[in-house]
């Protein structure tokens, strides 16, 4: 990916074995990282990922996290509470979903 000019990697988590577990995704991170200099752009995990503390996690890195495939707005808000940087969506326009720091 390097190699060909990609600066901006995103490292889409939906096929890794390892999904749910923060530890083996932040050594793979640290591997990258140490084999490649590179630093990744962003993280996307599926929504069931979020809340299995991976956010938590990845936000101590500063490396973003998108959270797929979200469909309405309260779902967006509730991920944005979460600490997920972004969402992918079909559909909803987050511009018109409103995030406030009451619960």
């Amino acid at each position: 990916m390097i190699n060909i000019g990609y600066k901006d990697l995103i490292w889409t988590l939906y096929r890794y074995p390892h999904i749910y577990e923060p530890a083996e995704i932040m050594s793979h991170i640290n591997r990258w990282e140490d084999e490649y200099a590179v630093r990744l752009f962003a993280v996307t995990i599926p929504v069931p990922a979020v809340e299995k503390e991976i956010v938590e996690v990845l936000i101590k890195t500063g490396i973003p996290v998108y959270a797929h495939t979200v469909n309405t707005c309260d779902e967006y808000v509730r991920l944005i509470r979460l600490g997920v940087s972004s969402i992918y969506t079909d559909y909803v326009d987050v511009t018109k979903c409103f995030v406030t720091d009451s619960l």
